[in-house]
């Protein structure tokens, strides 16, 4: 199910990483000064910008389901995977080596 108006919405206050392929949110944050999550409206709430772009996507998140940014840049609302909580936590341990290496972390399976 694919929302286009608030995928133009999101994509609109993002400026694409030519070498990388991620798409950054340049909009409102939490205010985290070290790794900052994007934040946007979505149905009346506040959410992170990333899950709004997912589910303009895809549609719904499953039950027991995050989504994981690939390439470990919080402000990507491109290179994102749903993944259960566990997995996730797996994906984080992995990448952590290799946290300022984009290739890399997307190719982590």
């Amino acid at each position: 199910m694919f929302d286009q108006a608030l995928h133009d919405r999101i994509a609109a206050r993002c400026v694409r990483d030519d070498e990388t392929g991620c798409l950054l949110w340049q909009g409102q944050t939490d205010g985290d000064p070290d790794d900052p999550y994007g934040r946007t409206t979505y149905k009346g709430q506040t959410i992170a910008v990333h899950i709004a772009m997912f589910k303009a996507k895809k549609g719904k998140i499953r039950k027991g389901f995050q989504i994981d940014h690939k390439c470990t840049r919080r402000l990507c609302v491109e290179h994102l995977q749903e993944v259960t909580g566990k997995k996730n936590a797996r994906l984080r341990e992995k990448r952590k080596k290799h946290k300022h290496d984009v290739f890399k972390c997307i190719a982590i399976k």
